[in-house]
């Protein structure tokens, strides 16, 4: 499911407020896009120290991608921090 006009404008209000550019912190060209997609990619629980981490499929987190058209480089953002997806809400795409 592509990302709605109101969930791109967010994600570009918050960007602009925290300086987040179209530059590529890896080649420096401003080739910066995002990704028409929220992905949602499982969630670790418990404590690696004493458990080792376990996957669950209900813990899942949303992200949302920034790709660089030149490189490729891709970046991940928390949707639901940003205020993309309520919490609660289930990402369209999986990953893992």
């Amino acid at each position: 499911m592509p990302l709605s006009e109101d969930q791109q404008n967010r994600f570009q209000a918050w960007a602009t407020v925290r300086g987040v550019t179209h530059a590529c912190p890896a080649c420096a060209l401003p080739e910066l896009s995002l990704s028409d997609e929220i992905f949602s990619v499982p969630v670790h629980e418990g404590d690696p120290e004493f458990s080792g981490p376990v996957l669950t499929d209900g813990a899942r987190m949303p992200l949302v991608q920034v790709i660089c058209g030149n490189c490729a480089h891709t970046m991940f953002f928390a949707a639901g921090m940003i205020g993309m997806v309520q919490r609660g809400t289930a990402a369209v795409a999986t990953v893992g």
